[in-house]
Parts: C-alpha cells; sequence; structure tokens
C-alpha cells in the first residue's frame, strides 16, 4: 500500500470521529434507562393525618421507571419539623422493592404542618430535589398556639404549548394560578395589545387551570388582566418570536392527535427535522417530518403506549430541541383486576368483619392494607396522593399537583382534557434535553450501601502498621441477642468488608485474630453514617382559613384516645397474653420481628435437633426436609423453590443467614447441629419471584460453646431502625375483652399483605371500635411486573 494511499485512510478516519462520538438524542435516552435509571418512591400510611402521642405506620414502595426497583437495599426516613429541621431519621432495610417502617410521635409534639421526607442512596445522586416528600398534620389540642399562620399569596403563570410564542401563528397559552400551599384558585381575564386592544379573553376551567388561543404579532408585547380573590393583577406575557416552530396536541373523538407548524423561510438550522416521542426513558416512536415549510399532523397511537407521560419533542437536523410538549397517556395497561367485597359486615361495637380482596391467579406482588373509621375527619381525609398519582404523574413532573388522586378515578373525555391542563401547566422533572446533549450526566458515585455493611484494617498492636491476610473471626450478637459468627481473611493491606447485614437496632461485633496468638488483635472499624445534604430551611405554615378547623378537629373528644384497659402500658403497648409454645418462643427469639412468621414453612431445629447434625452441613440436610425447595448436589448447590422458572431457566432462592443475604457457599460452612431455625418464603418478604430461604444459626443459651478469645477488638455498630407492631385487638380472646375504651382511628393495619401467585383472593378480617359507624378500606400495592393496585371504598 502506497504512503499516498495510507493517509488518505488516516484522514478518512479522523474525519470520521467527529461522527462517531456525537450521539443522537435517541441513543442519549436509551443511554439514560440503561445507566441512570431513576428511583422513585410511594409512601402509603395507615392514615391521611395524626394527632400527638400516635404512631405513623407506613409502608414505602421503590419504583425504577414503571417496574419495582433491585438497585437499592436501604431506605432513608426523616420526619422534617416546620422549620426544616429533621427531628426523627430512620433506616430500614428494602426488601422486594418495599419497606416498612413506623414513626412514633410525642405526646409533647407541637400542632403543625410536618412533612416526611425518604430517599434511597442511589437517588442522592440526582440532587434532593428528586426526593420523596410528603406533607401531614399533627394536631394536639394542647399545643394550637404553635401553628403558624399565613394569608394567601397567589402566583400565576402564563405557559405557551410547545414552550414559546411565535409570530403570525396559532398558539395556544395555558395558564395556572394557586397559592403558595399549591391551592387553586379560579379567575378570569383579558389579553391586551401595545395599544390596549383587546386580543383574547380567558377563565379557568379545572383547579386554577385553562387555555386560551390567539395569534399574535412580532413585535408586540401582550399584558394579562385578571382579578385574582377581588385584587387585580397584570402580567406580561412571554415574549413573542418573529419566526419558530410550535408543536400542538388536540383530542378529538377518544384520540390525541399532533401537529408541528413552522413559520416560512426558515433556515436549516431553524426546520424541523424529526418529532421523538419518549415515554419511561424509552423512544417509542419516531416521525420524520418531510415537509419542511409547513404543518405535518398525526395520531398519537395511546392504545399501544405505557401508561404515564409522554414528551414529545420536535428537533432539528442537528438534533437541537425546538419545541416540546408533555401529553397523558392512559391505557389502562398499568392495572390488574382487583375487587374487595366485604364479606363479612358488622359495624356494631367490637364485632369482626371479614375482607376478601381478589385479584388474577399467578399474580406475584407486595401490598398494604389501611382500614380506618370514616368518621373521624383526620384519620380518613381525602389522600393526598395514592400510588398511581405518585408513580405516573407527580413523580415526573415540577410542582405539586393538586388533588392528585382525582385524575385517576376514571378515564373518560373530561379527565384526558383535565389531564391534560397538568401537563401544559407543569415542568417535565427527570432531564432537560440540553444536559442529555451536553453529557450532562450525574457521576453516580454514590453507592448503595448493601444493607448494613461495615468495613475495616487489621492493625498490629501498638503499631501503625496493618497485619497483611489476617484470618479474622468475626462474632456478631444483635440486640435481640441473635448470633452469627463469620470467617474472612484480610488482604495484603489488612483491609476486609462485611456486608448485607440485616438487623434491627444494634449489634456488637467482636473480632479474633486466628493468624497469630502473639498478638492481640487490634481493628479499626468503619461505618457509614446516616447521609448528609443541604437543604434550604423552609416554615410549613398553614393557611388563615385552616386553622380554625384543624384547632376544632383537635379538640375533638371522640377520637385519638386509641385503647385503654388492664393489661396496657399506653407508651409501650404491652399486654398480658397467654404462654407461648416453645416453637413459637424460637420463633421470636431469631426473626426478630424483621420477617415475622409468615414463611410457608418452618423447621425448629433447637425443639427437634437433626439426628447426625454434626457430620452434615445445612444444605445437604435440608435436601429430603423441605419438600417444596429444590437443592442441588455439591458444589454447586443451586437452590430452587417449586421449580420456578423463566425463559433463563430455573430461578434461585434468595439465601438470607441471620438476616444476611449471602450465597450457598457460605451456608456449607455451618452443620445443621450448628442451625436453630430454617424458614421457606415463598415471596414474603421479598418479592423476587424465586422466594427466599433464611436460615439462623445458633446464639445464646443454644450455644454449645459459647467461648470467645480474649485477644478480640469490640465495637458496637448501629442496625436498622426498630418497626413497631400494629395492634389489633382480638376481642375473642379473654385478654382483649379487658380492654375499657376503644377508640381507634385505624382499625386495622397490615403492610405484609403478600400474593404468591397461587391464590386469587386475599383474605383479612378485624374487629370494630366501639365508636365507628362506617370505614374507610386503602389497598396500596405492585406486582413484580409493575403493574399498580389501588383500591379505596368505604363500607357502612
Amino acid at each position: 500500500m502506497t504512503l499516498k494511499r495510507i493517509l488518505a485512510i488516516l484522514v478518512s478516519l479522523f474525519c470520521l470521529i467527529p461522527l462517531l462520538q456525537a450521539q443522537t438524542p435517541d441513543s442519549l435516552v436509551s443511554k439514560l434507562k440503561r445507566e441512570y435509571a431513576r428511583e422513585n418512591i410511594f409512601v402509603h400510611y395507615d392514615k391521611t393525618d395524626y394527632r400527638a402521642g400516635d404512631t405513623i405506620f407506613y409502608k414505602a414502595y421503590i419504583m425504577e421507571g414503571y417496574r419495582p426497583s433491585v438497585k437499592s437495599s436501604v431506605l432513608y426516613v426523616e420526619l422534617i419539623d416546620e422549620n426544616g429541621k429533621a427531628i426523627i431519621q430512620q433506616m430500614l432495610p428494602v426488601m422486594g422493592s418495599s419497606a416498612v417502617g413506623s414513626i412514633s410521635l410525642a405526646d409533647s409534639m407541637p400542632q403543625a404542618k410536618y412533612r416526611i421526607k425518604a430517599f434511597t442512596e442511589r437517588m442522592r445522586n440526582f440532587g434532593v430535589e428528586g426526593f420523596y416528600q410528603y406533607p401531614l398534620m399533627v394536631l394536639n389540642a394542647s399545643k394550637t398556639k404553635n401553628i403558624p399562620v399565613e394569608e394567601h399569596k397567589y402566583t400565576v403563570q402564563f405557559l405557551p404549548e410547545g414552550g414559546e410564542l411565535v409570530a403570525k401563528m396559532f398558539n395556544r397559552v395555558a395558564f395556572i394560578c394557586t397559592d403558595q400551599w399549591g391551592t387553586p384558585s379560579e379567575f378570569s381575564g383579558i389579553v391586551q395589545d401595545d395599544l390596549g386592544n383587546e386580543v383574547a379573553s380567558f377563565s379557568t376551567t379545572h383547579h386554577g387551570m385553562g387555555t386560551f388561543d390567539f395569534i399574535p404579532l412580532a413585535d408586540e408585547k401582550y399584558t394579562a388582566k385578571y382579578t385574582v380573590n377581588n385584587q387585580p393583577y397584570n402580567t406580561i406575557l412571554p415574549t413573542v418570536k418573529s419566526t419558530g416552530v410550535v408543536l400542538s396536541v388536540r383530542r378529538k373523538n377518544e384520540k390525541a392527535y399532533f401537529e408541528v407548524t413552522q413559520s416560512a423561510y426558515l433556515s436549516e438550522a431553524e426546520k424541523a427535522a424529526y418529532l421523538l416521542a419518549v415515554a419511561d426513558d424509552a423512544v417509542v416512536f419516531k416521525i420524520e417530518l418531510t415537509n419542511r415549510t409547513g404543518s405535518m399532523r398525526g395520531a398519537i397511537p395511546e392504545q399501544n403506549l405505557p401508561t404515564g407521560i409522554l414528551q414529545l419533542t420536535v428537533f432539528n437536523a442537528a438534533h437541537m430541541p425546538l419545541a416540546e410538549r408533555l401529553v397523558f397517556v392512559n391505557s389502562e395497561d398499568h392495572l390488574i383486576a382487583t375487587s374487595l367485597d366485604a364479606t363479612k359486615k358488622d359495624l356494631e361495637p367490637r364485632r369482626i368483619n371479614d375482607l376478601s380482596l381478589r385479584i388474577p391467579k399467578g399474580t406475584i406482588g407486595s401490598f398494604s392494607v389501611a382500614i380506618t373509621d370514616a368518621g373521624d375527619a383526620v384519620a380518613s381525609a381525602p389522600a393526598r396522593e395514592n400510588i398511581l398519582s405518585r408513580f405516573l404523574l407527580s413523580n415526573d413532573i415540577k410542582g405539586e399537583v393538586y388533588d392528585a388522586p382525582s385524575y385517576f378515578k376514571s378515564n373518560t373525555a373530561a379527565d384526558k382534557e383535565n389531564l391534560d391542563l397538568v401537563m401544559l401547566t407543569h415542568g417535565w422533572r427527570k432531564y432537560s434535553w440540553k444536559e442529555l446533549l451536553s453529557k450532562s450526566f450525574p457521576s453516580m458515585a454514590i453507592k448503595d450501601p448493601n444493607f448494613i455493611s461495615v468495613s475495616g484494617v487489621v492493625y498490629k498492636p501498638n503499631s501503625k502498621e496493618f497485619f497483611p491476610n489476617a484470618e479474622l473471626t468475626a462474632f456478631i450478637m444483635t440486640k435481640d441477642s441473635g448470633f452469627n459468627m463469620l470467617q474472612m481473611q484480610a488482604d495484603e493491606q489488612g483491609r476486609f468488608d462485611i456486608p448485607g447485614m440485616v438487623f434491627n437496632d444494634t449489634a456488637t461485633i467482636t473480632f479474633k485474630n486466628n493468624s497469630t496468638k502473639k498478638y492481640k488483635t487490634f481493628v479499626y472499624l468503619h461505618q457509614s453514617k446516616f447521609p448528609e445534604y443541604k437543604l434550604p430551611a423552609s416554615k410549613y405554615a398553614i393557611p388563615e382559613d385552616e386553622v380554625a378547623r384543624y384547632t376544632a378537629l383537635a379538640a375533638d373528644q371522640r377520637y385519638g384516645g386509641g385503647l385503654s384497659g388492664p393489661g396496657k402500658l399506653l407508651n409501650a403497648i404491652v399486654f398480658k397474653v397467654k404462654a407461648k409454645s416453645p416453637k413459637e418462643q424460637v420463633l421470636d427469639r431469631y426473626t426478630g420481628g424483621i420477617f415475622g412468621a409468615n414463611a410457608s414453612s418452618t423447621l425448629d431445629l433447637i425443639n427437634e435437633p437433626p439426628a447426625g447434625g454434626n457430620g452434615i452441613n445445612i444444605l445437604d440436610y435440608l435436601r429430603n426436609r423441605l419438600p417444596s425447595v429444590n437443592i442441588g448436589l455439591a458444589p454447586g448447590y443451586f437452590i430452587n423453590y417449586r421449580q420456578t422458572s423463566n425463559m433463563s431457566g430455573p430461578i434461585a432462592m434468595q439465601l438470607l443467614i441471620n438476616g444476611r443475604v449471602t450465597d450457598p457457599s457460605e451456608a456449607t460452612l455451618y452443620n445443621a447441629s450448628d442451625i436453630a431455625l430454617v424458614q421457606v418464603f415463598s415471596i414474603s418478604p421479598n418479592m423476587a419471584t424465586g422466594g427466599m430461604l433464611a436460615i439462623y444459626t445458633k446464639k445464646g443459651d443454644d450455644l454449645l460453646d459459647k467461648n470467645v478469645n480474649a485477644a478480640t477488638s469490640t465495637f458496637d455498630v448501629r442496625g436498622f431502625s426498630t418497626v413497631k407492631e400494629f395492634f389489633s385487638p382480638n376481642y375473642s380472646k379473654p385478654e382483649d375483652k379487658k380492654i375499657a375504651d376503644d377508640r381507634r382511628s385505624t382499625l386495622y393495619w397490615n403492610p405484609y399483605v403478600i400474593a404468591d401467585g397461587e391464590k386469587d383472593r386475599l383474605d383479612f378480617n378485624f374487629y370494630n371500635s366501639d365508636i365507628a359507624k362506617k370505614y374507610k378500606v386503602i389497598i396500596e400495592g405492585m406486582t413484580e411486573e409493575g403493574k399498580l393496585i389501588h383500591i379505596e371504598q368505604e363500607v357502612e
């Protein structure tokens, strides 16, 4: 090959490099979904608002796009006071894309509006504005004077469809009026040009929103004049561009149509080249705009698109955005067929009520059920959001959507028009094309902690020299006397890690260095702190006209007393109960309340010791003891529940040892005689399709050998927040019949309702209080495929 030919090839390659490096918007969206998918959170509470002294029971659901997230193992939750200060911080394990928690409110808590904030470590990579936030009211009749009060202050915005006003073209302008709490206000007015001529009139049509149409002229300034709450206002409309592109969407005969119109005599950089439609961070269609000088129309194939927000963007040939429009699509593909039946209804005091949730057979999912006294205006006030409005709407747009749940009660033409007003008046939250095209992606430097994880370095005592390749034994004792023993080896710099632990409250970890008997072990241990972030303080004041209502509700003596009677301590909620069976005692001692007693099957190896347990590892022992679990032979030890499989083949069960996620290789280190308890979960409490096998090693008095070498280092490690158990009285029991006064506002709360795919109905029951005359049921949840369930029903 001649030198001239080689040089020509090199020149052509160098010219090709910029083209190879250039990324189109659709390829950037694909990269965003693949590497930078965002998590979103919805929290279901046992009731709407609370009184001082109550306990907030809640379950958080975490999704990534439109599917349950498997990216995070820890959820951080904060209760923020009216000054923006975190007064309670909690850390919870994420199991099956959800987390369950409780927050106890002090009797002395001031009456005010508070806020719940929740986030994962992954969410921190995208900024605090993406954190879950939810306002709730805490009432206290003795602390009403602390309520901050404000008068209404209104904000009005005028927003051109597509982003800009373009001269000599038909333009639609949306508008919205809200106060500082997001409450809408109805208003009307006119639009005038520079000479005072009226060119358009307008009035709100839904929740303080509306639209008007007009054809503006270049070099003309337009002013909107209107009155809100008897006060006159003037607002100058956005500047009119002399040329440009207008993107509009209209609905007709239950269908949505887009239209791209552009001015004549545009430069090539200004002309529209194609329309890109993005939903769930994926390009769902792309249309080349062949008519470069006029307009182009087309139908939006809503029936083939996922329910949620559709982002339409017009780009030029250089892939720069020219106009953008959000459209809400409700193809109803996000729902599964469900129904709630009150199979036994009895609203007399302390009578039992039976409910049945019907679901399609084969459904695998996790749900939560809250039943409140519908007569309590605090507990059963209209919900500010539900799982549909949060995951399908609120998470993806800026600003709070007033009465967001109302948009999902039906799917009529009027509902679609009203949702379109929301699309026109609330900005896109998730990303901007400018950021994507400049490749301004988050660093993703903040990683998930893998449940409770610690790291450390082994040093030689009285020296700064680390101990290379030290062989360590870690003895882990939890607050509830749970015990675990781990063998590990440090690296050449003396470093080691213990990831994936799950325990409540605190644990004591004691290290023994097996590599030497000459030196006493010295370990430096590190555990991450509760994440810190900067958040501007903001007072959560209450509208002036709401103060009297809250004060009256706080003084209502019919509710808020909860339960009282013999055998109950008001603060600790302790009841006198009959002695538990030996197996129940083992369950209480080992499960620690994290996973409860909802297992499909349980082996108690304390009260029924395994024969020949010293000579066989626990997996080999379990092979013939658990009919529903298939355990492969050594060395693979693949564990599978009921031959569950997908297109890729059999699905492995998740394995936990003492609440810590691990793999079968670690389980083979334990003899059957080392094990106290084994539980099989078809799906609960982790919503993994393959189910879960939980193994607990002996601890405390159940251990035959409790000697620990004196040459150790001991540390206290913070665990997950303790979750309070919701007490629902059983009036068929003599001890519960002694309760003197039952004025519960929450009649039933169950965050552990699990569908394992084998049943088509889930049954639960509760006893009525002394005062409830009707009750309200709210069921929220999601399936492993990302389908959502929301049921809200009153029974009287």
